[in-house]
């Protein structure tokens, strides 16, 4: 049986089906973001929203607009690059206790992610609001060894 695997194989790459790898480099660049948990408005250096002053005297930081500035930055500068986030985009702020997700996901489409693998605190409302938010992403979720069971 494994004889004819490795005939089948051998045919497969000298007939063409299986690319010939080709020597040279491919340049690739990372573009990650993780842990962002709702913080969707500026914030100043404690953590909490900023204040009038604050703005004024550019005291603020973060944010979707300085982000997406920053992501169309890199992406022009590196064309070959990827957008990813490691999770932990639910939860944190009203924008999640209050929308449950749909602010996140219209956010993370405008910022054109690629992919997304899944953090713990996307599961605080349950696997079934995983999976409805995740309907309304532009991009795949990638993720291995999930035990959304209740008893995990």
């Amino acid at each position: 049986m494994n004889l004819f695997f490795a005939s089948l194989l051998l045919t497969l790459v000298q007939g063409g089906f299986v690319r010939r790898h080709t020597p040279g480099t491919y340049d690739i660049s990372i573009i990650h973001t993780n842990d962002i948990h709702s913080h969707y408005d500026q914030n100043n250096k404690y953590g909490t929203d900023c204040t009038p002053a604050q703005i004024t005297s550019k005291q603020c930081y973060g944010g979707v607009p300085r982000l997406k500035a920053i992501i169309d930055q890199l992406r022009r500068e590196h064309p070959n690059s990827l957008l990813l986030v490691a999770g932990d985009q639910f939860q944190g702020t009203l924008f999640y206790s209050y929308y449950k997700g749909n602010i996140t996901a219209d956010i993370m489409n405008l910022l054109k992610y690629d992919a997304m693998a899944i953090g713990n605190h996307e599961f605080d409302d349950g696997p079934e609001n995983v999976a409805r938010v995740a309907e309304k992403f532009n991009f795949p979720i990638i993720s291995a060894n999930i035990d959304a069971s209740k008893n995990a």
